[in-house]
């Protein structure tokens, strides 16, 4: 394996594990609400809204590498033989 591809291959490793694990403050601050309990440390705010960048980044970043990666191996699958009539 490439030096590269092994880059690639951890980043979206940690990307994938940072989207459930981001989810866990954004659930414990939802079901605060859910069960109306007032929080009033900005602790938990500031959490809900690290956890929420964090896994908005994560998903962007993933999406984005699967899409350039998809779309430069259909690029360089068009540019081995050209097609005769």
């Amino acid at each position: 394996m490439e030096r590269t591809a092994l880059q690639r291959t951890i980043r979206r490793g940690i990307a994938v594990l940072l989207i459930p694990i981001s989810l866990y403050p954004m659930m414990f601050v939802a079901r605060m609400d859910d069960n109306r309990v007032a929080y009033n440390h900005p602790a938990l705010g500031l959490g809900y809204d690290i956890a929420l960048l964090i896994f908005i980044g994560a998903t962007l970043y993933f999406l984005g590498s699967i899409l350039i990666q998809s779309l430069s191996s259909i690029q360089d699958s068009g540019q081995g033989e050209p097609i005769s009539d």
